[in-house]
C-alpha cells in the first residue's frame, strides 16, 4: 500500500473500483485499453488493465487523474477514500489519517469472490476477523458460518489486515479486539470515545488499565471507569503492540 502526499493508493481497492467502473460502462478490458490509449496518446494493453484490476499493479499518480476523468469520478473515489463517485463533489474525499471507516463498498465486494477480506464488526457482534467472499451466497464465510454482505453488524470490510490496521490505527497505535483488551500481555491502552461530543471526548479520552477482575478500564490520570464490554460500542481501544489475528 503506497501513500502519496494527498491520498493512499491501495492497489486492491483501486483495482476493484476500476473494474467496477469498466463494468458500468459496458467495456471489456481490451476496449478500456483502447479507450485509454486514445486518452493517453500511448498504447495500453488489456494485460495491463487486468493487472490493475487484480491489484498486482496500479496506475501511476500522473495517470490516475486521467482515468478518473474518463470515468467521470474523483481520484479519491477510485482510491477508496470516498464513497461518492461524483468528481464534482469536493466534500466527498476523506483523509486517510482522519478516517476510521475506509472500506470496500458492497458494489465492490463481488469482485473479491473467493478471496480473503478482513471484517470489522459493530457492537462486538463477532470478533474482528478474516473472511472469505462468497458472491453466490452474497455472504462472507466466517469462523462460525456465514454472514450476509448487507449485515448491519458489519462495521467495515477491508481488502486485507494491513488496511484494517492502517486505517483504524491511531498515532502509531493499533486497534485491539476484546480478547486482547481482556487478556493481552499489555495492560495499557489508549481509549478514544466514539461520540463526536467534544465534552465527553475531552473527559474520557486517554490512557487506561484493566481493573483486577478484567471487567472495566480505569483512567490512569482521573480514575474514570469504562466497562470493557463497551469496546467498539462506545469507545475504541489501542495498544502499541500489533495484534495477531488468527486465520
Amino acid at each position: 500500500m503506497k501513500k502519496s502526499n494527498d491520498f493512499v493508493i491501495n492497489p486492491v481497492v483501486l483495482g476493484s473500483r476500476i473494474a467496477s467502473e469498466r463494468a458500468k460502462h459496458g467495456l471489456t478490458q481490451q476496449q478500456l485499453a483502447d479507450e485509454l490509449s486514445k486518452l493517453f496518446g500511448k498504447s495500453q494493453s488489456s494485460l495491463l488493465i487486468s493487472a490493475w484490476e487484480r491489484g498486482r499493479r496500479h496506475p501511476t499518480e500522473d495517470v490516475l487523474p486521467l482515468i478518473a476523468e474518463y470515468f467521470d469520478v474523483s481520484v479519491e473515489y477510485l482510491c477508496g477514500l470516498s464513497d461518492t463517485p461524483d468528481a464534482d463533489d469536493n466534500t466527498a474525499g476523506k483523509s486517510a489519517e482522519n478516517s476510521f471507516n475506509i472500506e470496500l463498498q458492497i458494489s465492490d465486494i463481488n469482485l473479491f469472490d473467493g478471496r480473503v477480506v478482513f471484517l470489522a464488526f459493530q457492537n462486538y457482534a463477532h470478533e474482528d476477523q478474516f473472511a472469505i467472499v462468497n458472491a453466490d451466497r452474497e455472504a462472507f464465510i466466517i469462523r462460525d458460518g456465514y454472514i450476509p454482505f448487507a449485515s448491519k453488524n458489519i462495521s467495515a470490510v477491508y481488502a486485507n489486515e494491513p488496511d484494517y490496521l492502517y486505517f483504524r490505527s491511531l498515532n502509531g497505535l493499533y486497534p485491539v479486539d476484546m480478547a486482547t483488551l481482556r487478556n493481552g500481555s499489555s495492560n495499557r491502552f489508549e481509549i478514544k470515545m466514539k461520540t463526536s461530543d467534544q465534552t465527553i471526548q475531552k473527559k474520557y479520552n486517554g490512557w487506561y488499565r484493566r481493573n483486577e477482575d478484567k471487567t472495566a478500564l480505569v483512567n490512569e490520570q482521573w480514575g474514570y471507569v469504562l466497562p470493557i464490554d463497551g469496546l467498539n460500542v462506545s469507545f475504541y481501544a489501542y495498544a502499541a503492540q500489533k495484534p495477531v489475528f488468527k486465520r
